[in-house]
C-alpha cells in the first residue's frame, strides 16, 4: 500500500511592485535577508521605477526651495533668473531625475563589477545592479531629510544661497571662518552618517547577492563609495568655481 504524497503548498502569489516596494523599505532593516532573496533571481528596474517615483515626488516638493536656491545664485552673478528658467526647471526635474538615478546606479554597479573581476572574482553585473538599486532608500532618506530641515527653517531664515545647502557631512566639523577648496569641501560632505550607512549596506549587499567573501565586498563597496565621493567633489569643486 502507498502512502499518498502530501501536496507541497504552493508559493504565494507576489505583486511586483508592491513586493520590491516592501522590500526596498525591509532592506534599511533586515538587509541580509532582502539580499538572500536577491540571489537566484536579481531584479533591478521594478525597483528602480518605485524609488525614482518618491525620488521624484520629494524633489517636487523641494521644488520652491531650488528654484529659489537657484534664483538667489543667479541674483550673485548679476544674471535674474527667466522665468521660462523656472518653468523649465518644474517640467525637467520629473525626467531628469530617474535619469540622472539610472546613470548613478550603472557607474556604481560597473566600477564594483570591475574591481571584483580585477580581483579574479566571478560575478554577475546584474547581481550588482540589484545590490545598487537596494541601497537608494538610504539617499532617499537623506533627501528627505534635507526637505524637512529647509521647511523647518521656514522662509524667513532663508535668504543666501548658504542658507539652501544642508550638510550632514563631515564639513560641519569645519571652522566658520576656514577658507578651503571646494572640491576638499565636497570630499567632507560626502563622508556621512548616510553614505557610511550606504556603504555597509553595498558591502552586505556584494556579499550575499554575489556570494563575495567579506573582505572583496568590502572593497569593491569602499572603491565604488570613493569613486562616488570625488565624481560629487568635483561637481562642488566646478560649482564653487563658478
Amino acid at each position: 500500500m502507498t502512502t499518498p504524497e502530501t501536496p507541497v503548498p504552493a508559493a504565494p502569489k507576489r505583486i511586483p511592485f508592491v513586493t520590491d516596494a516592501i522590500r526596498l523599505a525591509r532592506v534599511l532593516f533586515s538587509p541580509g535577508a532582502v539580499f538572500e532573496e536577491q540571489q537566484e533571481h536579481p531584479t533591478f528596474w521594478i525597483p528602480w521605477v518605485v524609488v525614482s517615483a518618491f525620488f521624484v515626488l520629494v524633489t517636487m516638493l523641494s521644488m520652491p526651495f531650488t528654484i529659489q536656491m537657484t534664483r538667489l545664485g543667479a541674483q550673485a552673478r548679476g544674471q535674474p533668473l527667466p522665468a521660462a528658467a523656472e518653468s523649465a526647471m518644474r517640467v525637467m526635474a520629473p525626467i531628469t531625475t530617474p535619469v540622472v538615478m539610472l546613470i548613478m546606479l550603472v557607474v556604481m554597479a560597473g566600477v564594483m563589477y570591475l574591481a571584483l573581476l580585477a580581483a579574479g572574482g566571478e560575478v554577475r553585473y546584474k547581481g550588482l545592479l540589484s545590490v545598487a538599486v537596494f541601497t537608494a532608500p538610504i539617499g532617499l532618506l537623506q533627501v528627505l531629510l534635507t526637505f524637512i530641515v529647509l521647511k523647518l527653517r521656514g522662509p524667513e531664515a532663508l535668504q543666501t544661497v548658504a542658507d539652501y545647502q544642508v550638510t550632514f557631512g563631515l564639513d560641519l566639523l569645519l571652522p566658520q571662518d576656514a577658507s578651503v577648496p571646494k572640491f576638499v569641501e565636497g570630499l567632507l560632505r560626502g563622508v556621512s552618517p548616510f553614505s557610511l550607512w550606504s556603504l555597509a549596506l553595498t558591502a552586505i549587499g556584494v556579499r550575499v547577492v554575489e556570494k563575495q567573501t567579506k573582505g572583496a565586498a568590502w572593497a569593491a563597496a569602499g572603491v565604488s563609495f570613493a569613486v562616488g565621493l570625488v565624481i560629487a567633489a568635483l561637481f562642488a569643486g566646478i560649482g564653487g568655481a563658478r
